[in-house]
């Protein structure tokens, strides 16, 4: 109801226009005769009725200037109604009157409502982050700044609020840089989908410097563009980044030195270009067993890697006639010589010399252990023997040339090695989250794509699932962050052994996942959700001896081509139907075809 003018409580209610008295039957539900028959104070909710005198003393203080407040009035059905009044004295033909202008707010406060649980989503979601998340507004000053800002940047957030960022967070000498370039990002940037990435240095509050990667977002915000800022500390990134670097400068120096060797400089070459083309461990294996057979022919031997335990070394590769005994395939490394002296152990004599433990079966002749160390660190060893048929001479040969070749040898694989693990971690700590070790939002987003390219040429569907644990603040509240944290792992861990190889789990953000389900129609997907929602259900937890839980899913789905044909699409149905599911009551899948 908008602009019902109440003239009197003695004369009934009165309207200056006709559809104001409309608007009024529509809010109360009554009829335009009985409305017009009703006096205001009929209207007032009972437990208001006390307060109309010192109401009615108010409004005569103020006289003219009148009195707004909000109150409840009553439908006709005894439901409340939420409304403004604005009421004043006025006098007519000498006699004091009341005039009221009563204005339906239910949907203002609707929205007020909509947008205190919005605000309250997003304060839980920041505050349960592990990057630090900041709003900025169109003068690049701080308007909003979560409590991993404050971890990561050592600034509290009385401290960082209404500050320009780049004093605040941007070294000195890159200051006048960063806001030039903010300010072009602001001029081109605003309202554009997507996010735009950087690389900077910045500034925490005890003056040391400390890269970050930045994502940019426009948002609007009280109908103005501001800046939302997703900021991670990439420090331990870039540090494997340089020991990477470093790794590969140290290999080059090495292999400049064996290539001075004119007998096993094709072969050490030949080796160094396919352990640099390696993308994993598991493909050294077989180059050295090839380079190794080409160095030293008569010779046989075997290559062991560190266990993932870091207990025992295992036989990744074995050539020639090197026993396969399962004895000899794995043992610890205090039952090697060349590791327990932290360097080449080398046997030219088997009757006067010390014989390594683990080796079982004894070699005919000679034989060599080479440790292969990083950093101070065992990660594996390169074990070759002489033949029974081989020549005194020869085999003495062989012994020689691997003393005289041992350091870059051990150097070459230990840092090819060291090498492709560094950068296996550094491949892990981009695609996956630090916390659940799911694939992270960026890797979902971009091999969803790729997935609806495949889709598209191969005619199949994809389905996708968004996912939210239902009251996850509740956790934090009752037993602190440390729990939540728990409950996100372990529910990441039953997500790792329920879903297919192919299938793709993401942490998309706080206590929200995306699954995505290849070859699935809307249907099979639907089914799957439901079915992975009834296993979390049954998921017992328990923190410090107390047992917490059950936990609960919410999940939209939608899938490829029904709901859309590009990721943003396929996410925003998805997301509408979560939506739809916290609505409905939670704990349920609901479907983005309705």
């Amino acid at each position: 109801m908008c602009g019902l003018s109440v003239q009197t409580f003695s004369q009934g209610l009165g309207a200056t226009r006709d559809e104001d008295v409309n608007r009024a039957a529509d809010s109360y539900g009554y009829s335009l005769d009985e409305l017009r028959q009703m006096n205001a104070i009929d209207l007032r909710a009972p437990e208001e009725a006390g307060g109309l005198r010192e109401t009615w003393e108010k409004v005569k203080e103020r006289g003219l200037e009148g009195l707004v407040y909000e109150t409840e009035h009553l439908r006709k059905d005894g439901s409340r109604l939420p409304v403004e009044v604005s009421v004043r004295v006025i006098e007519i033909e000498g006699r004091e009157f009341w005039q009221a202008i009563i204005r339906d707010i239910s949907r203002r406060k609707a929205t007020e409502a909509a947008l205190r649980e919005s605000e309250e989503q997003f304060r839980t979601m920041t505050a349960t982050a592990h990057d630090a998340i900041v709003l900025i507004d169109n003068d690049a000053r701080i308007v909003f700044w979560n409590d991993a800002a404050k971890q990561i940047f050592g600034h509290p957030r009385e401290e960082a609020i209404d500050k320009n960022i780049h004093d605040l967070l941007t070294p000195a000498r890159y200051r006048e840089r960063d806001r030039m370039a903010f300010r072009k990002w602001r001029e081109i940037g605003q309202g554009a989908a997507g996010a735009r990435t950087f690389e900077l240095s910045a500034l925490r509050k005890d003056g040391t410097e400390f890269p970050i990667e930045l994502s940019l977002s426009s948002v609007r915000r009280n109908g103005q563009w501001s800046a939302l800022g997703i900021i991670r500390d990439i420090t331990s990134r870039k540090r494997a980044e340089d020991e990477v670097r470093q790794a590969n400068e140290k290999l080059s120096g090495v292999v400049q030195k064996l290539k001075m060797r004119s007998v096993q400089d094709g072969v050490l070459g030949d080796m160094r270009i396919f352990l640099q083309a390696c993308s994993s461990t598991e493909e050294i294996a077989p180059i050295v067993a090839h380079s190794m057979q080409r160095l030293f022919p008569d010779s046989d031997g075997a290559l062991f890697l560190l266990s993932p335990s870091k207990t025992d070394l295992e036989a990744v590769v074995r050539w020639g006639e090197s026993p396969e005994d399962p004895d000899e395939n794995m043992f610890s490394p205090d039952r090697c010589w060349g590791l327990r002296r932290g360097g080449a152990y080398v046997v030219d004599d088997l009757k006067c010399s010390l014989i390594c433990p683990h080796l079982k079966h004894l070699p005919a002749a000679t034989y060599a252990c080479l440790p292969l160390m990083a950093k101070g660190d065992v990660i594996g060893l390169l074990h070759l023997r002489g033949r029974p048929a081989t020549a005194r001479a020869e085999a003495l040969g062989m012994i020689a040339d691997l003393r005289e070749m041992s350091s870059q040898l051990s150097e070459l694989l230990s840092l090819s090695i060291s090498n492709l693990r560094l950068s296996e971690s550094l491949s892990i700590q981009s695609i996956r989250d630090p916390l659940t070790g799911l694939f992270n939002r960026r890797y979902m987003e971009e091999t969803l794509q790729r997935e609806i390219y495949r889709a598209a040429r191969k005619q199949h569907e994809i389905g996708v699932v968004m996912a939210d644990i239902d009251h996850f603040k509740r956790f934090n509240d009752l037993h602190g962050h440390a729990a939540g944290d728990l409950v996100l792992t372990q529910l990441a861990g039953l997500l790792k052994t329920r879903l297919r190889g192919t299938d793709i789990a993401c942490r998309y953000g706080g206590e929200e996942f995306v699954f995505v389900f290849i070859e699935s129609s809307l249907e099979d997907t639907v089914a799957r959700a439901s079915e992975l929602k009834e296993e979390v259900k049954g998921l017992r937890l328990s923190y410090e001896g107390q047992e917490i839980g059950p936990i609960a899913l919410s999940m939209g789905v939608s899938a490829y081509p029904a709901s859309g044909n590009r990721p943003e699409e396929l996410l925003r149905a998805a997301d509408a139907a979560l939506y739809r599911a916290k609505q409905a009551g939670r704990d349920r899948v609901v479907s983005a075809a309705g």
